[in-house]
């Protein structure tokens, strides 16, 4: 597996987008935090810390992927509600979540909670993999409004799923094979908010994975997009 991952800070005060790659445990993470007074970026760092080493702690013994990361997120989401819980000036603070893990079998085991996306890449095309789960995502599911109006909609940052504000949390897994040339792409809102998978597509395909990253990340950001912008790129190869 080849892999890259970075983030950069739009127009906001602060960047409260988190990231993780790991190579040697084939574990890629993305998070995109909210929250005032520098909760967000901490709420996301909590997260991904506390999946990563719950994940690390069972991963020899538990053979359900699946099982695991839904594990790994409930403790991030236990962890973001204990420090609110001791920390009055954050409470509110939340994060999105999608983390991956690839087997020795180069299955993708998803866990996704939140408005960040994953998407599969390669020669035939782009397919987002991840539902949003916000109030813009329950509408296009339902064919409220189109595409178009979602770029556009006052509410598109309105979540209706996040880690860290509920003590119950309702996560997304799903898995996907991986093939030999196939990129997984996690990113955060900041990133498809302003390009279009035909554009996300064609620069991933046309750069390397490490170069991928960066021109993404600054394409978004000339582009007018004012959002935080994390990327991770994963091929198989």
């Amino acid at each position: 597996m080849e892999a890259a991952g970075l983030s950069k800070k739009g127009l906001r005060q602060e960047n409260q987008d988190s990231f993780l790659i790991d190579q040697q445990n084939r574990i890629y993470i993305v998070a995109d935090g909210m929250g005032g007074h520098n909760a967000g970026q901490l709420a996301s760092t909590i997260a991904i810390n506390s999946a990563d080493k719950i994940f690390k702690k069972h991963n020899e013994i538990n053979t359900d992927k699946s099982q695991l990361i839904v594990k790994a997120m409930n403790a991030a989401n236990k962890d973001i509600i204990n420090h609110a819980s001791v920390n009055p000036e954050t409470v509110g603070m939340g994060t999105t979540m999608t983390f991956m893990h690839l087997d020795d079998k180069a299955v993708a085991y998803i866990g996704h909670i939140g408005d960040s996306r994953a998407y599969l890449i390669n020669a035939k095309g782009i397919v987002q993999l991840t539902d949003d789960h916000s109030y813009v995502g329950e509408l296009l599911r339902n064919g409220g409004i189109t595409e178009e109006d979602a770029l556009n909609h006052p509410q598109r940052n309105l979540l209706m799923r996040a880690i860290g504000v509920a003590t119950e949390v309702e996560i997304d897994i799903l898995t996907h094979q991986i093939h030999a040339n196939d990129i997984i792409l996690l990113c955060t809102d900041g990133l498809f908010n302003v390009l279009s998978n035909n554009d996300i597509r064609h620069i991933v395909l046309q750069n390397s994975v490490k170069d991928a990253v960066e021109v993404l990340i600054n394409t978004a950001l000339l582009s007018g997009g004012s959002d935080n912008v994390t990327v991770v790129l994963v091929k198989c190869i």
